[in-house]
């Protein structure tokens, strides 16, 4: 057991689809992870929600330390603007790819603009030098706290989830490359927290194996786009899961009723449903 691994991480959730009372709900995602020394946030929701839900959990979202951009999609950086205005992040990690024009064309609907907000960007791009981190491999924010960067995709049967183009023409597809995740190294295993997992939940947590050098799987966390999985999909990833002994695995965002639904028939009490609003403490 490596000798500075995480005893105790706290994980609340500031942003979600779903939100405790007092809280508000969005299609976005937002979790901020506390290690006693060190506060990562992961995402900012679509921006409706967050600087409500901080006021409500009783977080300072301007004292945070670390800021980890899961991937260039609105619904996870809708408050990037607000939390760059006053410059007091010390570090902020992000694939250059964040600052792609990004849609989603879904058959028969109008096309749906899903990039990074623009005055976000503009800030993003005007953020002191020493602030900016940009992440194209793995990267370790402390000696047991990681971001992947970029995630090889190996399995054929995970795909990125949905109908993903740089243009509104259908000519080139996005294969969102700068989708990346954070772990942790904890005594009791691998904690791996997720924005959308558009690499694949299989593939990602594989590749965080390979590079942290842990094997064992306290949890996983997070967005899982899973909701438009085929069944056969499904079936693996909860196989996957089961053959992973991982101890928790906490569905958030996009990862889809149904989906959530077959997890907690195939995966039972190792499924933990959580709200905005909510925090778990890891390991339990």
């Amino acid at each position: 057991m490596k000798k500075q691994a995480l005893a105790k991480v706290k994980i609340t959730v500031i942003c979600n689809n779903e939100a405790g009372k007092s809280f508000q709900k969005e299609h976005g995602l937002s979790l901020l992870v506390q290690t006693g020394t060190k506060a990562v946030l992961l995402d900012s929701g679509q921006g409706q929600t967050f600087a409500h839900n901080c006021q409500q959990a009783g977080i300072d979202p301007f004292a945070l330390t670390y800021h980890v951009i899961s991937h260039g999609h609105y619904d996870h950086t809708g408050a990037l603007a607000d939390l760059l205005q006053n410059g007091s992040l010390q570090k902020i990690f992000y694939h250059p790819d964040i600052f792609l024009k990004r849609y989603s064309l879904h058959p028969g609907k109008p096309a749906h603009l899903i990039s990074v907000p623009r005055p976000a960007l503009k800030k993003l791009a005007a953020y002191k030098k020493s602030g900016r981190i940009t992440v194209t491999k793995p990267h370790n924010i402390t000696a047991c706290i990681g971001v992947t960067g970029p995630i090889p995709r190996i399995n054929p049967y995970e795909d990125t989830g949905g109908p993903f183009f740089l243009d509104q023409n259908r000519q080139k597809t996005d294969l969102i490359n700068d989708d990346q995740a954070l772990w942790l190294d904890t005594v009791q295993g691998l904690i791996i927290i997720c924005g959308c997992c558009h690499a694949g939940l299989i593939n990602t947590v594989n590749y965080i194996r390979k590079i942290s050098g842990r094997k064992q799987l306290l949890a996983v966390m997070g967005g899982l786009h899973l909701k438009a999985a085929v069944p056969a999909r499904l079936e693996q990833t909860a196989a996957f899961l089961k053959k992973s002994r991982c101890r928790r695995i906490i569905p958030l965002h996009c990862t889809g009723k149904k989906a959530t639904d077959f997890l907690k028939q195939q995966l039972k009490d190792r499924i933990t449903e959580l709200r905005a609003g909510d925090s778990i403490t890891l390991p339990q």
